[in-house]
């Protein structure tokens, strides 16, 4: 019996990345996280701020109502895609997007 090195260990348990060799899976990891850390950031300045959405959408209109949903609906998709990149980089930070919150789940 022999040890592992630590490139076995970190293949067997699933780190690194297949973009990233795993000498630099950490720093990878890393950059995936901080991607992902800043699509949450911006998401959850919208659900701060949501409650100004809504109040000028109930005033504002169908229109207001539809530019309002549409501008979240863009940063939500922006956001996917910049945690797809982290997660491809190796982040592990699970995603919160205020789309999904406003108007799917319809928390307000």
């Amino acid at each position: 019996m022999r040890d592992l090195s630590d490139l076995e260990v970190s293949a067997i348990s699933g780190g690194g990345s297949l973009l990233i060799s795993p000498t630099a899976g950490g720093l990878s990891a890393l950059l995936g996280n901080a991607l992902i850390g800043a699509a949450n950031t911006v998401n959850a300045f919208q659900d701060a701020i949501s409650p100004i959405g809504v109040a000028l959408t109930a005033v504002g209109g169908p229109i207001t109502g539809a530019l309002h949903q549409f501008n979240d609906y863009a940063i939500y998709q922006a956001s996917q895609v910049v945690d797809t990149i982290g997660k491809a980089l190796g982040g592990t930070i699970t995603p919160e997007y205020h789309y999904v919150n406003e108007w799917i789940k319809g928390i307000d």
